[in-house]
C-alpha cells in the first residue's frame, strides 16, 4: 500500500522503505538491525541489571545494578549517536556534529563497520545542507500538504546521500 501525503508525517521520517534509492545490501540490513537492537537494549538494560542484582544479593545489589544499567543505557544511546528525546531532530543534530568534525561513538563505529560504509564528513555536510534548506521551506509555508511534501523530499534526499557509496 502506497503512502499518501496525508499519511506521511514527521514521526515516520526515515521509516519509508519506499523512499530507499536502492535495495539494501545484507551488510546494511544487518547494521540497521544491530542499531535497532542496541537501541532497544539501551532502553531496558537497567531492568535486567535490577533483576540480576536482586537475584544475586537482594535490594542493595538491585539498586546498584539498576543504577549501573541506567548509566550504561545512557552511554549506549550517546554512543549510538542518539541526541535528545526526539529521534528525528536528534539524528539531524548528530549529523551536524559529525559534519563539524565530531568523532564517531564506539557503537556508531561498530555499526558503520558492519555496514561497510560510514557517514563521512562530506555526507554529513550534504545531509545538513539538505535538512537546513528543507526546514527553511517547511517554515515558510503553512499548508500541511506542502509541508508533508517537503518532508518526503527531505527523507528521499537523506536516504540518497546516506546510501551512496
Amino acid at each position: 500500500m502506497a503512502m499518501t501525503n496525508k499519511d506521511y508525517d514527521l514521526a515516520f521520517l526515515s521509516d519509508g522503505i519506499s523512499n530507499m534509492p536502492r535495495q539494501l545490501t545484507t551488510r546494511e540490513w544487518l547494521s540497521d538491525q544491530l542499531f535497532f537492537y542496541l537501541q532497544m537494549t539501551s532502553r531496558f538494560v537497567f531492568i535486567f541489571g535490577g533483576i540480576i542484582g536482586y537475584a544475586i544479593n537482594g535490594l542493595i545489589d538491585c539498586v546498584m545494578l539498576l543504577t549501573g544499567g541506567w548509566l550504561l543505557g545512557i552511554w549506549m544511546r550517546r554512543s549510538l549517536g542518539r541526541r535528545g528525546s526526539d529521534p528525528v531532530l536528534g539524528y539531524f543534530r548528530r549529523i551536524k556534529e559529525r559534519a563539524n568534525g565530531s568523532r564517531r561513538g564506539v557503537l556508531e563505529w561498530a555499526i558503520e563497520t558492519v555496514r561497510g560504509s560510514g557517514f563521512t564528513i562530506s555526507k554529513c555536510q550534504a545531509i545538513t545542507v539538505a535538512y537546513e534548506q528543507a526546514m527553511k521551506e517547511y517554515n515558510s509555508t503553512n499548508l500541511p500538504d506542502q509541508q508533508q511534501e517537503i518532508l518526503k523530499r527531505l527523507d528521499k534526499e537523506v536516504k540518497r546521500i546516506s546510501y551512496s557509496m
